[in-house]
């Protein structure tokens, strides 16, 4: 198993604690958008030695908000998200995200993130994210 930044990836240092914890996440600009990953560790997985689905919903809720802000100066707060499993994660595997901004308004951002390993779809994943204001 490795851990390290693949290639063309850059790690990401988010700002929020429990995003810290759940990583190391990754992210690189593709030429269809914003790409992130994570290499699940054993401190992911569930009694079954599968990516815990939580994992798999935190990483897509982080790849949908920072989707949802990029280019913006905003904090994105999770209204909405639905998902979808299709598929059991191994230890050791990458875990890819691709996210499409189906629509924006002045605050709401309706996104969709696939989540696949390898050519595989794992889970899939839709969301209302709402952005606000930062603080000053």
């Amino acid at each position: 198993m490795t851990s390290a930044v693949p290639a063309g990836f850059t790690n990401i240092d988010p700002d929020d604690p429990f995003e810290n914890f759940a990583g190391p996440l990754y992210q690189k600009d593709g030429s269809d958008g914003l790409v992130y990953g994570f290499c699940v560790r054993s401190e992911h997985c569930n009694a079954g030695d599968i990516c815990h689905g939580g994992m798999l919903m935190t990483f897509a809720d982080y790849a949908m908000c920072s989707a949802a802000i990029h280019g913006h100066n905003a904090n994105p707060i999770t209204i909405t998200m639905n998902s979808e499993f299709m598929a059991p994660v191994q230890e050791g595997d990458r875990v890819l995200a691709r996210c499409e901004i189906q629509r924006r308004t002045s605050s709401m951002v309706f996104c969709r993130a696939d989540l696949v390993v390898g050519e595989q779809a794992v889970a899939a994943f839709t969301g209302v994210i709402k952005r606000l204001k930062p603080r000053n």
